[in-house]
């Protein structure tokens, strides 16, 4: 989130299918596909509830990999509240539930004049 925001620009909301799967897409095409990123997903809130960090909205469209989330299952995976999205295959752009503390890519947003989200190491 901090190299977005030095930056000026915030952590990426997927708030549709539609938007999903052109982020996929570009994933594909920029031959990005094996890399996992961060969205500014958190459910760090009372009640488990996802929101957007960026915004504080709550979060409507879920697009979670097979088995996904496993952060609200006992003993297994306690501390997932990020949500990374990262191209599984055949089953396209997913979302993982995750520790907020992993390193991994980020999609940063920029102003609606640009339609291709930066991506950098975080």
């Amino acid at each position: 989130m901090q190299y977005c925001k030095l930056r000026n620009m915030e952590l990426i909301n997927i708030d549709s299918a539609i938007e999903n799967d052109k982020i996929g897409l570009h994933i594909i095409e920029k031959g990005w596909a094996p890399k996992k990123f961060w969205t500014s997903a958190v459910n760090m809130v009372e009640g488990g509830k996802w929101i957007w960090l960026s915004n504080g909205q709550p979060i409507k469209y879920f697009n979670w990999d097979r088995g996904e989330p496993t952060g609200m299952i006992p003993f297994v995976a306690s501390y997932e509240n990020c949500i990374q999205a990262r191209h599984e295959g055949t089953r396209g752009f997913t979302w993982n539930d995750l520790n907020c503390g992993v390193k991994n890519y980020v999609i940063c947003k920029r102003p609606s004049s640009c339609s291709c989200p930066s991506i950098k190491s975080y």
